[in-house]
């Protein structure tokens, strides 16, 4: 009797200690990172419906030359990432499938821009200071609300270390051709290359359409003023 309690106790302890074993592997799994297979996708807004397959064009009113911006027909993966000091990634965003937009605006930053909202992601990566998107525009800002737009070379006029975006009117109205364009937000571009910011460009963004209208302000000697006016676009929602 007492031989046959010993075994049972035995075969008990190996179970036990095979049970402990088991759930060591199983925590052990969980360190493992996880792998994104599910992708979400970010729609476009109202102001820039950027849907793939879409197309918008401009006649140039110095020239007469039409201008397309269109996207691609497809949505394409993107993500991005943030850098410490030492240009270690600290931070690795989920991905997401986000519109490509070929954007003639956007000639100092990648072709196609991938939109994420109202904003392009123009950085790949971005250091512990910078951020990875630019603000194209906002419906949600309130008048007066300005941002930086662009970041380029140079400090001359021609040539600004950056520009300043900031909303000069909303829920407005344009005419192009005899249409009328509304609601309307209307975004004013100055070069901040100087002590005070000179207005360079307006750009006119109407619901349900996206951009507008663009007027290239007059500044004597540097540029002659002309215009971009929509004549035909396609929103392929």
């Amino acid at each position: 009797m007492r031989s046959s309690l010993l075994i049972i106790l035995f075969f008990c302890f190996v179970s036990c200690k095979k049970d402990s074993l088991g759930n060591n592997n199983t925590n052990t799994k969980l360190d493992v990172p996880k792998v994104q297979t599910k992708f979400d996708t970010i729609l476009p807004n109202s102001y820039l419906p950027v849907y793939p397959g879409s197309w918008w064009k401009y006649i140039n009113t110095s020239n007469n030359a039409v201008i397309t911006d269109s996207t691609a027909n497809k949505y394409k993966k993107d993500a991005y990432t943030m850098l410490n000091q030492n240009g270690s990634i600290v931070f690795t965003s989920d991905s997401f499938f986000v519109p490509a937009y070929y954007y003639h605006l956007g000639n100092i930053r990648p072709s196609p821009e991938l939109m994420w909202g109202y904003h392009s992601h123009y950085m790949v990566s971005s250091s512990y200071t910078a951020n990875p998107f630019l603000t194209i525009v906002s419906d949600s800002l309130a008048i007066g609300t300005y941002w930086q737009a662009t970041r380029m070379g140079g400090s001359s006029l021609n040539n600004p270390s950056w520009n300043n975006e900031v909303i000069s009117k909303k829920d407005t109205s344009i005419q192009i051709s005899g249409i009328t364009y509304a609601p309307t937000i209307v975004l004013t571009t100055s070069n901040c290359g100087t002590f005070t910011p000179i207005p360079i460009m307006r750009k006119y963004y109407t619901k349900d359409i996206g951009l507008v209208k663009v007027e290239y302000l007059k500044r004597l000697p540097y540029t002659n003023g002309y215009e971009e006016n929509i004549v035909s676009f396609h929103i392929n929602k």
